[in-house]
């Protein structure tokens, strides 16, 4: 009896331990990052893309955007690689729903970072028929082009030591 009792705390223990990680991989699984243009956000995604997971993201988002008064959701899918696209039937779907989530709200969501595997997927699908989808191939870009939008402009301010853009 006190061996099935031990066994049980430790169970508890192991469930506990379990959702206390699941929890952080669901907190680290897209960070809300802010961008030097006012009320802009990166969210750069890593790891495997399946539908839970975005539902997850999407959320996450949705909350990020609501809460810090944010008009461009900039979504880099960068560090995707073809291993991590399971699931990838239903991407341009999720994708779709959360783009036209955030233009419910007022925000616009920019597309970052799309490799050739995500990019023939997507022209099958009804998001690549989207007029108003916005996309980039890096980051770079994305913010450039922002910045130029909002009348923001990069400078050097040291020639030696500084990088253009």
């Amino acid at each position: 009896m006190d061996q099935l009792k031990v066994l049980q705390q430790e169970n508890d223990r192991l469930r506990e331990e379990l959702e206390k990680s699941q929890s952080l991989v669901k907190d680290i699984s897209a960070p809300i990052i802010p961008s030097i243009l006012p009320e802009t956000i990166l969210v750069p995604i890593v790891g495997n893309l399946f539908p839970e997971r975005f539902d997850v993201i999407n959320a996450k988002v949705l909350k990020a955007a609501n809460a810090e008064n944010v008009t461009t959701v900039v979504m880099d899918f960068t560090a995707i690689t073809e291993k991590e696209l399971e699931g990838l039937e239903s991407f341009a779907h999720h994708a779709n729903d959360l783009k036209e989530a955030l233009h419910l709200m007022g925000v616009k969501l920019v597309f970052v970072g799309f490799g050739p595997k995500l990019t023939l997927t997507l022209l099958q699908s009804d998001l690549a028929n989207d007029k108003n989808l916005e996309t980039y191939l890096t980051f770079k870009q994305a913010l450039e082009t922002l910045a130029a939008k909002r009348g923001y402009g990069f400078v050097k301010l040291n020639e030696q030591n500084s990088t253009t853009w």
